[in-house]
């Protein structure tokens, strides 16, 4: 199958608005990584690199290499850009902060609706 241009930082037309998170613990970061990943994806959505119709971060992947989405490696901060630069984490200690993303992006994509509450 051949995928679709995905909207990597260098070609993407648009800069995210997301407000930077106060603090480094995990949460924000999470909760931070979700919103701008939501906003990659919308903007995706709205090239037409993505479906408007895309239900899952799995299926995200029909069309680009949804992993992406996850991180910024050109982020200023790089613990704000990716959990692959917390020396804190093992292997499954980054998975699963990326699972974590996934699990509200999923959410998002179901309803298109992000609600805090439920990933504070």
């Amino acid at each position: 199958m051949e995928h679709a241009k995905l909207s990597v930082p260098e070609q993407r037309s648009v800069e995210h608005t997301v407000r930077e998170p106060l603090s480094d613990d995990c949460s924000a970061i999470i909760r931070y990584r979700a919103e701008v990943a939501i906003a990659w994806i919308k903007e995706d959505i709205r090239l037409g690199i993505q479906p408007a119709s895309v239900k899952t971060f799995s299926d995200l992947h029909d069309c680009a290499d949804a992993n992406m989405y996850l991180l910024d490696e050109d982020h200023i901060n790089p613990r704000v850009g990716s959990f692959w630069e917390w020396e804190e984490l093992d292997v499954q200690g980054v998975c699963n902060q990326f699972n974590a993303v996934i699990v509200i992006i999923n959410d998002w994509l179901a309803t298109r609706a992000y609600v805090m509450q439920n990933h504070g």
